[in-house]
């Protein structure tokens, strides 16, 4: 008897859970359309409804959740999904953090940084914003919302935000207002009520639980809500590959994509994107507030800790000129020679920022080496890591997939702001330069945004043309190193690197084919 009244009273439960949330559709609807804001509720994907489960998604779906405790029994599961050469340290970047409190209102998303994930002031950094735009668009929900088990560009917000850059550059700033953890509807609600709005403004908002599932497209649709499904995207074939995490269908990087392409569809199909509209811009923050540790940048303490570590090598003569390059040297070549040569001609003195984002084919400490032996002779320049701060997957995700962007437009402000605004006055820099980028349109728009950007702050911007080899076949470039390299052409090389990189290179070559 007292199974059959649990089972009755839970169903009566169940229900009144479903009215109250449907209460607060109401609500949200009528709140947000007074102030002119338009709303998208996205159905993420729903087991039940995606056809032709594979026998991996469907162990997942029916048992398997992440412990971080067994990490060698899940090891096989993880591999399938993010590679096989995941480790331990990248899972627990991308899935630590997401601690969420109870507020006097609502859960609140506590901060939290990791090299993968960044939580600031309560949001998930979304990668890629424009600091001039003219809407925004917030998007809420649960977990898969903010982000689980990805890195920061690989979220729904940054992979929408990287679509609407395409089209609609500096129209509209993505917001990660998502909570996650336990959070539901009501606390996505009174998230809204904190935010600021502009008429044109976009709430982008996922399914959460059963209780959602159970409320029908047509009711969000008669409160003015457009309304999308996602788990048909995802029926068999496709050639997405693993999409998602766990048995929740946490989606992963995959999957987000395809979710935020989407609701960019969806967005476009409504004829709600536009180019036009009264411009916001960021406002600059005052730098000598970071000492203070006030809230600057989000209040982001690897920045403050990170310019607290060049801050050091600040020449205190007013009357000198300081300049900066940054370099990826990928490996060092005569070619970055010779644009760091020409930099520290012009200047007092130059500082060299070596890219730090272990994405390329040489590492950063072996990057960073052969810059400080093959520029040691010329005195007044000083070489410095770049943080994640200086073309980095957090401030310019798109440079470590320039074979993919060839033809796409990219967004690169984000980057120079935070280079302009809080590095170059913490070092007094006046003059950043650049080499021409003839065969790269990646960092070609790179330059161009910073010929475009730097001046609004009083700092110059100069190119400079790039080193031809002695056969005058071309410019010199690292690729052109590298694929020698793979080949083994040493006579080719010796052309084209410095003698430390010369020796480097042999030596690493003659190191890794030694049992070839």
């Amino acid at each position: 008897m007292r199974t059959i009244l649990r089972k009755i009273y839970l169903k009566y439960k169940f229900k009144m859970l479903v009215r109250k949330q449907k209460k607060c559709i109401a609500d949200m609807a009528k709140f947000l359309a007074k102030q002119g804001v338009h709303i998208l509720y996205v159905e993420l994907p729903n087991a039940s409804k995606i056809k032709g489960l594979t026998e991996f998604e469907k162990e997942r779906i029916s048992s398997w959740t992440f412990d971080f405790n067994q990490y060698k029994e899940e090891l096989p599961k993880l591999k399938k999904i993010y590679g096989e050469d995941v480790t331990k340290e990248y899972i627990d970047s991308v899935f630590d953090g997401g601690v969420v409190v109870q507020g006097e209102k609502r859960r609140i998303l506590l901060d939290f940084q990791s090299e993968n994930q960044h939580i600031i002031n309560g949001r998930r950094i979304t990668v890629g914003q424009p600091k001039v735009y003219h809407n925004r668009i917030y998007t809420h929900g649960a977990c898969t919302w903010r982000g689980t088990g990805v890195e920061d560009q690989q979220t729904i917000a940054s992979y929408l935000q990287s679509l609407i850059n395409v089209d609609f550059l500096n129209s509209y700033k993505v917001i990660n207002s998502a909570i996650g953890r336990g959070s539901t509807i009501f606390d996505d609600l009174q998230c809204m009520k904190e935010q600021e709005y502009d008429a044109g403004d976009i709430v982008v908002i996922g399914s959460h639980g059963k209780a959602m599932a159970k409320i029908s497209p047509s009711f969000f649709r008669n409160h003015g809500i457009q309304y999308i499904e996602t788990s048909s995207a995802f029926n068999r074939p496709h050639d997405y590959g693993e999409w998602f995490n766990d048995h929740t269908l946490h989606t992963n990087h995959r999957g987000n994509k395809v979710i935020a392409a989407l609701i960019y569809k969806a967005l476009n199909n409504s004829k709600w994107l536009t180019s036009k509209g009264k411009k916001h811009k960021d406002k600059p923050v005052v730098t000598d507030k970071l000492t203070k540790g006030e809230r600057i940048y989000g209040d982001n303490v690897e920045l403050i800790k990170y310019l607290d570590s060049i801050r050091k090598y600040r020449k205190e003569d007013g009357k000198r000129i300081n300049g900066s390059i940054v370099m990826n040297c990928n490996p060092f070549t005569l070619g970055h020679r010779y644009l760091i040569e020409y930099a520290a001609s012009q200047v007092d003195n130059l500082y060299i920022f070596v890219v730090e984002e272990n994405s390329s084919y040489f590492s950063f400490e072996d990057r960073f080496e052969l810059v400080k032996k093959g520029t040691e002779d010329i005195k007044n320049v000083t070489v410095l890591p770049s943080g994640n701060f200086i073309i980095s997957a957090v401030t310019f995700p798109g440079y470590f997939y320039k074979d993919d962007l060839k033809d796409v437009k990219i967004d690169c402000s984000n980057d120079i702001n935070v280079f302009v605004q809080y590095i170059a006055p913490t070092l007094d820099i006046k003059i950043r330069f650049a080499g021409e980028e003839p065969l790269d349109p990646v960092t070609n728009q790179y330059n161009e945004g910073m010929k475009e950007i730097l001046p609004q702050y009083g700092m110059e911007f100069r190119s400079i043309p790039r080193k031809k080899d002695e056969a005058n076949i071309g410019v010199i470039s690292a690729s052109r190193v590298r694929k020698h390299f793979e080949n083994g052409e040493f006579d080719e090389i010796k052309k084209l690197v410095p003698e430390t990189t010369y020796q480097y290179l042999f030596e690493r070559y003659n190191r890794e084919h030694k049992n070839g």
